[in-house]
């Protein structure tokens, strides 16, 4: 189904605290081992990641839903990179209803002194059902961020 989407404008943003520093919830988005772990969600799981963790650096994320018989990628570029601090980068999935829709994540640490707050925008959504599924998606992965933290 082609339609025409309104101006790219709306956002999300979804928040988690983390019993750790900073530096560990940052290893969880930069190791790829890590990151395989909690990207994801039902019966969906990651079987490959590609993460070149620089400025102008490329991600690849894969997904396969159980049987394997269906694969969502999504790809894109930092823009930013602080270490143990602040993400941004660039979102376009390749395949599904939202294919060629390219948006903007922003994922910040904030130190709360043992722990951490991580907030997460996603930005620059051309419809509703999009900025839902993403706020759906993120919400689930971001909880499953937990399981892999030391």
């Amino acid at each position: 189904m082609n339609t025409k989407h309104k101006e790219k404008t709306g956002s999300i943003t979804v928040r988690q605290t983390y019993p750790v520093p900073p530096g560990a919830v940052f290893r969880a988005w930069s190791d790829p081992e890590l990151f395989r772990q909690w990207w994801g969600h039902g019966a969906w799981a990651a079987t490959e990641i590609l993460i070149e963790l620089k400025p102008q650096g490329a991600f690849r994320y894969i997904l396969h839903n159980q049987d394997e018989s269906k694969t969502f990628t999504s790809v894109g570029n930092f823009k930013e990179v602080i270490n143990d601090k602040k993400l941004v980068f660039s979102w376009e999935w390749l395949e599904g209803q939202h294919q060629g829709r390219q948006t903007l994540v922003t994922v910040e640490l904030n130190d709360l002194g043992g722990s951490t707050e991580l907030v997460l925008t996603h930005s620059r959504h051309d419809s509703e059902e999009l900025m839902e599924d993403h706020r759906a998606g993120w919400t689930a992965c971001l909880q499953r961020i937990a399981g892999v933290l030391e």
